[in-house]
């Protein structure tokens, strides 16, 4: 694995990966990455990853948990609580906006994702008994709580803010998996709320989702507080118009995964802190490495992988016999 430490070229700080933990990462073409953590640390690469530029929200210390970036100029990066913040910048993080604001104290973004025409959707943990829900249709300038239109929620349910990757935006629809005494998947149109299964832990749900294709959806997850606990870490949605099942791997991953991304249409990828898993199908799944890791993205043309965590930034070595999937 070549392991890329992140050294940003215009911090002072001698190690990056000592001090920050990488939750958000974005790559909008083959050459620009953006990445958010703790401490309010933006950075950016416009080489793949040979170079990297401090890119912060001035005065800004608190927690990124995901961020979306268009191109090495137009990004959004959302701060999760107390207050929950949105930035955008428009000139590759020489200057930021903050572009929304929640001050309640219930506030706790977790998730954001945006469609190919601008929409986006916040999806944040429950307030007063519905899902605090904050949206845009225009690429993120403008933002607004979708009060008429919430979507309630049980006593114990909460979203995961483990790596921003539990909401699935499309032109027409967004489904978001969640948890809290086991997993749930919601759906806005039609307007359906289906408990996946359940658990006796508040902590235990989905943490991430993919597209796999058309008619398929793989999530992971489990339990942050049990990293070796395999059972409902993984499970695959077969969509079938207004119907759907979900069918459970026969060999699964190896424990809690926060972050799980599509690669090509034959390969799979999940991370944790005890390693990284691959597979073809969401079904059965095989050890890749024992690298840790909070968050994964892939470069939209030539299918490379980066992660990102408590270790800094790297490239992931994708699986021999994987590779032939993507031609």
């Amino acid at each position: 694995m070549l392991f890329l430490l992140v050294l940003a070229s215009c911090s002072s700080r001698e190690d990056e990966s000592t001090i920050y933990s990488y939750r958000a990462l974005s790559i909008p073409s083959e050459d620009i990455i953006w990445a958010a953590a703790s401490e309010g640390l933006v950075i950016r690469s416009t080489d793949a990853g040979l170079t990297w530029d401090t890119v912060s929200v001035p005065g800004y210390v608190g927690e990124f948990r995901d961020i979306h970036a268009w191109s090495d100029e137009s990004a959004v990066v959302m701060g999760i609580a107390s207050p929950g913040l949105v930035f955008k910048t428009n000139d590759g993080g020489k200057s930021w906006r903050e572009v929304y604001q929640q001050t309640d104290e219930a506030t706790f973004f977790d998730q954001m994702d945006f469609n190919d025409i601008g929409g986006g959707i916040i999806w944040g943990d429950p307030i007063d008994g519905t899902w605090n829900i904050i949206g845009t249709n225009d690429f993120g300038e403008h933002w607004v709580r979708q009060m008429s239109n919430s979507i309630s929620a049980d006593s114990g349910d909460v979203s995961f803010a483990a790596s921003g990757s539990a909401l699935l935006v499309n032109d027409s629809n967004y489904i978001s998996f969640t948890g809290g005494y086991g997993g749930k998947m919601y759906s806005y149109k039609p307007r359906t709320s289906t408990s996946l299964y359940t658990d006796t832990s508040s902590t235990s749900g989905v943490y991430s989702a993919t597209q796999f294709n058309d008619s398929t959806i793989v999530f992971v997850g489990g339990d942050y507080r049990f990293d070796d606990l395999t059972r409902n870490a993984c499970g695959v949605v077969y969509m079938d118009g207004l119907d759907f099942h979900v069918a459970w791997p026969e060999e699964g991953i190896r424990g809690y995964r926060s972050c799980v991304v599509t690669v090509h249409p034959k390969l799979l990828i999940s991370c944790g802190p005890t390693g990284m898993d691959w597979s073809s199908d969401g079904l059965v799944w095989h050890p890749l490495n024992n690298d840790g890791a909070n968050v994964l993205a892939v470069s939209p043309k030539t299918n490379r992988v980066w992660a990102a965590g408590k270790g800094g930034i790297w490239e992931v070595s994708l699986p021999e016999d994987a590779k032939l999937g993507a031609n």
